[in-house]
């Protein structure tokens, strides 16, 4: 006998079947409840364990799932992926990450993991729209999918977890314009605006301020040092999180500007850098560890068989006031 007891072993030496054995492990409601406690008995007495890849030849759970992420190198996707993972083992599940490299990797990573039997699929921060060819290989699975991030126009009939964006965008607009500023820049992607942009110009426009967006996509860094420069530079910016805010402290320095006495930076996320920057930034706390844990337990729902309506869960944003952000100085001071 190998060192790893297989399911025909173990069938042999317990008199159960292979179909039986699997079901105890990956569905138990199938099995006669004595049957199945009798099978995890004998399972720990002979230190059998499931292959999980094999139980789906029975049509039975791998108890594996799925997450699609960017990197696990930002703290705020890290945070995410362990509240899935904490989630996860509570129910004997296994996440399984896989790094999205590129768009164009999107339909590959997602066969993959569809190759090995998962359960369920977690989609973070995409960037898009499913298209045709990833939605075909979703439904020819019936595989249940939950999105974290979804962008805006994202189908609704897909569960989905994010934080509280609007009420994000609108706290920084309430906080810069409680201090006097009415030069706003947006450093974005106008193609994919997003919900803490839209809350936030909204915000600011209402009350008469001035609010430019810069792609920062198709903007240098040395038109952006230009502008800062100019007599009509913006007294405060708003970059998409809080690794571009510590770009634009370069930028911003480069143009021989103070931060904040003469340009005020807020950001998104509260990543560990935040803190670490010079001044420490204003910028909206989002709690990844819950966004994860969240979407965890509605995709488990899900694969246990929920029929309820699409979940969009919104969970609650908050924001840290540091030094990035000052009250605005009149022309005397700014000479």
């Amino acid at each position: 006998m190998s060192d790893v007891m297989n399911i025909k072993e173990f069938a042999r030496i317990t008199g159960f079947s292979p179909a039986t054995i699997s079901r105890a492990f990956s569905n138990r409601s199938r099995v006669n409840g004595k049957t199945a406690e009798e099978i995890l008995r004998l399972a720990e007495r002979y230190n059998y364990r499931p292959n999980r890849a094999s139980a789906a030849s029975f049509g039975n759970r791998t108890q594996s799932v799925g997450v699609m992420i960017h990197s696990l190198n930002i703290d705020y996707f890290a945070a995410i992926f362990r509240g899935i993972q904490s989630e996860m083992m509570k129910h004997s599940y296994l996440a399984i990450y896989q790094e999205v490299l590129s768009d164009a990797s999107n339909l590959k990573t997602l066969r993959m993991l569809i190759d090995h039997r998962v359960d369920g699929m977690i989609m973070i921060d995409l960037p898009r729209d499913l298209n045709r060819n990833e939605k075909f290989e979703i439904s020819r699975m019936n595989l249940p999918v939950v999105v974290v991030d979804r962008p805006l126009g994202f189908p609704e009939e897909i569960d989905s977890v994010e934080t509280d964006d609007e009420t994000g965008g609108r706290l920084l607009a309430d906080h810069l314009l409680s201090l006097g500023h009415r030069r706003f820049s947006l450093y974005w992607v106008p193609s994919n605006p997003g919900r803490r942009m839209k809350a936030f110009r909204d915000a600011v426009e209402r009350c008469g301020a001035l609010c430019e967006l810069w792609d920062w996509k198709s903007v240098s860094d040395d038109d952006l040092i230009r502008r800062f420069r100019r007599a009509d530079a913006p007294t405060a910016v708003f970059p998409h999180n809080d690794l571009l805010a510590a770009h634009l402290y370069r930028l911003i320095r480069a143009a021989g500007r103070r931060i904040p006495q003469e340009i005020s930076v807020v950001g998104y996320a509260d990543l560990a850098l935040a803190e670490l920057l010079d001044p420490p930034l204003t910028t909206i706390r989002q709690n990844g560890f819950e966004v994860g844990r969240a979407a965890a337990e509605i995709l488990l729902k899900r694969i246990y068989g929920s029929a309820e309506p699409p979940v969009h869960r919104r969970l609650p944003v908050e924001i840290k006031i540091r030094s990035s952000a000052a009250p605005v100085l009149d022309e005397t001071e700014r000479r």
